[in-house]
């Protein structure tokens, strides 16, 4: 969790003691809201004059800092921008509170962020986007720092909530523990991601699922070197091949649905570095290939927070993970591998081995009878060139499952677009060799991908979510820093809450 506490009180904001007030305001209101000016007169009319500045105009994410006088019991103000009061967004909100928690951080001590009042969201929705906002800025990875002596100290001490004129506090604080639950999800997802190759591997996927499997409800699997001989998955152990790492497939069961429903498997590429193998990647591109594992970090973020939620779903989280290096062991170029699915594989580029682990995952989610599979995955170069850093890539021949995952992006703020997957684009991953080929060149490239991985998945309803453009930061954003984002934890918390058993 949080190393802070958080709390919703209905304390007024005139009577509120700490380091920092973050206020919200509307851009479109003509006088400061009554709720506020008790506030502003104790401090000589500070908020509302600020307001007919031309410093601060309230739009979204623009913030503006008021320093109140030594003697005062709050030292500082944060304007916090939300835009129109007749269409406020729940990301809008979501980013606009990110912005002034960083200005916040700064101060550290004790927060407080005054709840706005609107007519498009609820108080209880409302807290919880704000203390989302809230903690996903404020994220760092610093535990290989020498001074931060491997923890993640933070001067914050406390976040209020405070919501004097609307909502039930109970109603509040429920949603600020499902908030800070799913908050948490994403800084164990960022953990693991920017965790360097040399101390987050395949094995420590293996750690991470069996202190899951002491849960209620949760099981553990852990495939091994011998047993994937044994079941015929030669792309895992192919890909595998090349590295010291030994390769694991790892089966994560948690029934908190009804005895005998058919679960939702999810899959993630857990590749814990990426050379390209001996089609080795250029040193520059290779610099951020420990998040690689990504997909797999998302899935474990997820079903580790669905746990902690309790929500009442049967679901199965399968991680195919390795490593892939260059070496007198690797697989080649020209190679033809037979998968566990006993579809045969001309390898074409040894750079493309993620589809080739997640081909014997999505094969092996059959013995699962699902409602549905969903496979989240960096996977292709090309998602970055189609949508740039700003959303993901949603693959899915089946529309209704598409469009779950697209209204989970809507609720989250985590943008994804849906691709077509025409006919003419099968053609072009067929093999003269084998049955079909790992690559077809960079035309289409993220669908190409998505198209082999459909070969594997025609027995059950399936989407592929490529999140190659969007896990990772090259700089820093309202709700996160450079460095890995955690993008598609939130999504699928979202997705598996609201799925329909």
């Amino acid at each position: 969790m949080a190393p802070f506490r958080i709390n919703a009180t209905k304390q007024s904001f005139v009577n509120f003691k700490g380091d920092c007030l973050i206020i919200p305001l509307y851009s479109d209101a003509k006088t400061l809201p009554d709720r506020l000016r008790e506030l502003d007169e104790r401090h000589n009319n500070i908020i509302s004059g600020s307001l007919r500045s031309d410093e601060f105009s309230a739009n979204p994410s623009q913030t503006f800092v008021l320093n109140l006088p030594p003697d005062s019991p709050l030292r500082k103000i944060i304007l916090c921008g939300i835009g129109s009061s007749k269409d406020l967004k729940s990301e809008g909100l979501r980013k606009s509170i990110a912005s002034a928690a960083r200005q916040s951080e700064k101060l550290g001590g004790k927060i407080g962020i005054a709840l706005p009042v609107s007519d498009n969201l609820k108080p209880e929705v409302i807290a919880g986007i704000a203390l989302e906002g809230f903690i996903l800025a404020v994220y760092k990875f610093e535990r290989y720092k020498s001074n931060n002596k491997g923890s993640k100290k933070s001067q914050l001490k406390a976040i209020t909530i405070l919501s004097p004129d609307a909502g039930n506090l109970k109603s509040i604080d429920s949603s600020l523990r499902k908030a800070e639950a799913i908050c948490d999800a994403v800084w164990f997802g960022r953990d693991i991601i920017n965790s360097p190759a040399n101390a987050f591997n395949t094995q420590s996927f293996v750690t991470e699922a069996r202190k899951l499997s002491k849960r209620a409800k949760v099981k553990a699997e852990i495939i091994g070197k011998e047993e994937l001989k044994k079941l015929g998955m030669n792309a895992i152990l192919g890909v595998a091949q090349g590295s010291a790492q030994p390769p694991k497939l790892i089966a994560l069961e948690y029934k908190g649905g009804k005895a005998g429903k058919a679960p939702l498997v999810l899959v993630g590429k857990g590749v814990v570095f990426d050379s390209g193998g001996l089609s080795l990647k250029q040193p520059l591109k290779m610099l951020e290939m420990k998040q690689d594992m990504g997909g797999a970090g998302v899935i474990l973020s997820a079903f580790r927070a669905i746990i902690e939620l309790g929500i009442k779903i049967n679901m199965v989280a399968l991680i195919p993970t390795v490593e892939n290096m260059p070496s007198g062991t690797a697989y080649r170029p020209g190679d033809i591998i037979k998968t566990h699915s006993g579809i045969t594989v001309e390898v074409l580029n040894t750079d493309a081995e993620g589809r080739l682990i997640l081909a014997d995952a999505l094969s092996y989610a059959r013995k699962y009878k699902p409602q549905a599979v969903i496979d989240v995955a960096t996977l292709t170069g090309g998602i970055k060139i189609a949508l740039g850093r700003v959303g993901c890539g949603v693959f899915s021949p089946d529309d209704s499952l598409a469009e779950i995952i697209l209204g989970a992006s809507e609720n989250t703020g985590e943008k994804a677009w849906r691709f077509p997957l025409w006919d003419e684009f099968d053609r072009m991953i067929e093999s003269n060799m084998a049955d079909i080929k790992n690559s077809a060149g960079p035309e289409g490239s993220s669908i190409t991908a998505a198209k082999f991985l459909g070969r594997f998945t025609t027995d059950y309803k399936w989407a592929h979510i490529d999140i190659a453009n969007v896990d990772y930061a090259s700089s820093d954003e309202e709700l996160f820093r450079k460095g890995a984002t955690g993008f598609g934890i939130r999504l699928l918390i979202n997705l598996i809450e609201n799925w329909k058993q």
